[in-house]
C-alpha cells in the first residue's frame, strides 16, 4: 500500500506538471471523450479476454499431478484481470457521463506503473530473443518491434486519458471570483450610470 499512495503522489506530481504533454483531440479528429470512451472499450475487452484465458487454464490443469506453479501464475492473471476490468469501468462512467475525473485516476496510474515494465521487459530479454540464424538474419526481431509498437500505442492511451483527464477538471473549476479592485470600479461605473440615468431624467421633466 505504501508504494501505491507513493505511485499516486509521483503521478500528480509530474501531472500537474509543465513536463506532461496535453492533447486537444484524439486520432481522426475525435474528441478526448469519444478516445477515451474506445480506449475504455478496448481495455474492458482485454481484461475480460485474460480473466477467460486464466479461467480456461485452471479448469484445465490436473492438480494431481502437482502443477501448483501454473496455478498460482493462472490465479495472478486473474486477479490482474479484475483489477483491469474494475478500473476499465470505471473509466467508462467517467467518459459517459463526462464528468467526475478522479474515476480515471486508477486507470492512469495502473497504466503508468505498467508500460515501464512493458519497456524494461522487451529490453531485458533482448538477447533471448535476439538469436541470429544461419544466413544474417535475427529471430525475435518482430516480436521485440511488436513490442515497441504496442508500447507506443499504450502511451498514445495513456495521453489521451490523461489529456481528459484534465479537460474534465478545468470544466469543474468555478469560475474565479473577483478581486476587490474590480468589484469597486464595478459599482464606481453602476454609480455613474445612475447619477447619469437621474440627470437625464431631470432635463427630461
Amino acid at each position: 500500500m505504501p508504494r501505491y499512495f507513493s505511485s499516486v503522489a509521483l503521478f500528480f506530481a509530474f501531472n500537474n506538471s509543465s513536463l506532461c504533454c496535453k492533447l486537444t483531440k484524439c486520432c481522426c479528429g475525435c474528441s478526448l471523450q469519444t478516445g477515451s470512451k474506445v480506449i475504455g472499450v478496448l481495455s474492458l475487452l482485454a481484461g475480460v479476454t485474460g480473466f477467460l484465458l486464466a479461467v480456461i487454464s485452471v479448469s484445465s490443469l490436473n492438480l494431481q499431478n502437482g502443477i501448483h506453479e501454473q496455478l498460482a501464475s493462472s490465479i495472478g492473471i486473474i486477479l490482474g484481470a479484475l483489477v483491469v476490468i474494475a478500473m476499465s469501468i470505471s473509466a467508462l462512467v467517467a467518459a459517459w457521463k463526462n464528468c467526475k475525473p478522479m474515476l480515471l485516476v486508477p486507470w492512469l496510474v495502473l497504466n503508468a506503473l505498467s508500460l515501464p515494465i512493458l519497456i524494461a521487459s522487451v529490453i531485458y530479454y533482448k538477447d533471448r530473443w535476439l538469436t541470429v540464424k544461419e544466413g544474417g538474419t535475427c529471430s525475435g526481431t518482430g516480436f521485440i518491434a511488436w513490442g515497441l509498437i504496442v508500447g507506443g500505442i499504450w502511451f498514445y492511451f495513456w495521453l489521451v486519458i490523461n489529456s481528459y483527464y484534465h479537460q474534465l477538471k478545468a470544466k469543474k473549476k468555478p469560475p474565479p471570483l473577483p478581486d476587490e479592485r474590480t468589484v469597486m470600479r464595478f459599482r464606481e461605473c453602476e454609480n455613474s450610470v445612475i447619477r447619469v440615468d437621474q440627470m437625464l431624467t431631470q432635463m427630461e421633466a
